[in-house]
């Protein structure tokens, strides 16, 4: 690939995923109201796996949130599995009819390519699989972070051009689609640079790209106004969060400072609400599964920093992040960690999560 990682130099390898026909996990859910959590892929657990289905009912009330994650997998699996006698069956969405207010899906880690739109190669692959996301889950999609591979570091005027283009297209496509997109920044929104972030001069220019590009709500504090913010949906509470602050001589993987007290007065605001989930792109409770990830975690997290204490003491459900490129479920003093995800354009088992 040429060094930007355009998309258009990696066609003729994804062409084999253009026609992506695939399978999701066996569908176990026998109690409404119960969230079951696939975790990882089923090619992948063999007969012993480290994380299979994991069933809340025994931890936490009944009536949750039902979460559903589903894995994809590539066509050569399903070929190969073609003359077994327990083939499975071709995916269709929706994986099935959910009698609930309204559902809504959640994507990580989409594109690990600068992908334009429209991007030859790409888009029978990337249309199929958001229209599938439109009957899945119409409400609204949660992404929590990493569009693109966006490595854009010559100059300031090469993030505006460049995020103009991709992140611009980005958005289109999702609009065309009638999907509605809440984003939280992941490190390649800031330039996935591989020297920790060194490049100061870049960091706030793609912040405001964001910002104008993308549009998210504007309630957040006030150093990080469409970069974290909240919205809330019937019985369901949501809250963004951008996992990177500027800490002076570097920038930190850290939710603090004047974010931190801004979530902590979200959170009492929404404390009434039935259900709260909060997504941030990096996870903070480890160790989490990973592939093809530079593997980063919140700065010292754990289950005993402030940020996952308060998610405790305000009954938070769930926390949706990404950046591992594989699922990984915890349940921590009753809050879910959830992460999911996986990169389309490198992986072939990509991912979906599904709430309802």
């Amino acid at each position: 690939p040429r060094p930007d990682r355009d998309a258009s130099s990696f066609a003729a390898v994804n062409r084999s995923k253009a026609a992506i026909r695939n399978r999701f996990l066996p569908d176990t859910r026998a109690r409404p109201h119960i969230c079951k959590l696939a975790a990882m892929c089923p090619w992948e657990l063999g007969d012993n796996p480290k994380f299979a289905f994991f069933d809340n009912g025994d931890v936490m009330p009944c009536q949750c949130v039902s979460i559903l994650i589903t894995a994809l997998v590539a066509p050569t699996t399903i070929l190969a599995a073609a003359s077994k006698p327990d083939a499975p069956a071709v995916f269709t969405f929706p994986t099935s009819v959910v009698d609930k207010g309204f559902q809504f899906t959640s994507v990580p880690d989409f594109f690990n390519w600068n992908v334009d739109y429209p991007q030859p190669g790409w888009d029978e692959a990337v249309d199929w699989f958001l229209e599938g996301m439109k009957k899945e889950g119409p409400a609204f999609m949660l992404h929590a972070g990493d569009i693109m591979d966006a490595r854009w570091w010559e100059s300031p005027e090469q993030v505006r051009q460049k995020t103009e283009r991709y992140w611009g297209g980005f958005k289109k496509r999702f609009q065309d689609k009638g999907i509605q997109l809440y984003l939280a920044p992941g490190d390649h929104e800031y330039g996935d640079d591989p020297d920790g972030f060194i490049r100061l001069e870049t960091f706030p220019v793609f912040a405001e790209q964001f910002v104008s590009i993308f549009q998210m709500p504007q309630n957040g504090p006030e150093h990080k106004k469409g970069l974290a913010y909240s919205f809330h949906k019937d019985n369901l509470a949501v809250i963004s969060l951008d996992t990177f602050e500027d800490a002076g001589d570097r920038i930190s993987y850290t939710v603090s400072g004047k974010q931190l007290e801004w979530l902590e007065g979200e959170l009492q605001k929404y404390r009434n609400m039935e259900f709260i989930i909060v997504q941030g792109h990096l996870p903070v409770i480890g160790p989490v599964q990973g592939k093809n990830s530079s593997r980063s975690m919140l700065e010292n997290g754990g289950p005993d920093c402030e940020l996952w204490k308060m998610f405790i003491r305000y009954g938070v459900d769930a926390y949706f992040c990404g950046e591992h490129h594989r699922i990984t479920v915890k349940n921590v003093g009753g809050v879910w960690q959830i992460v999911h995800g996986a990169l389309w354009g490198t992986q072939t088992d990509v991912n979906y999560l599904r709430g309802a």
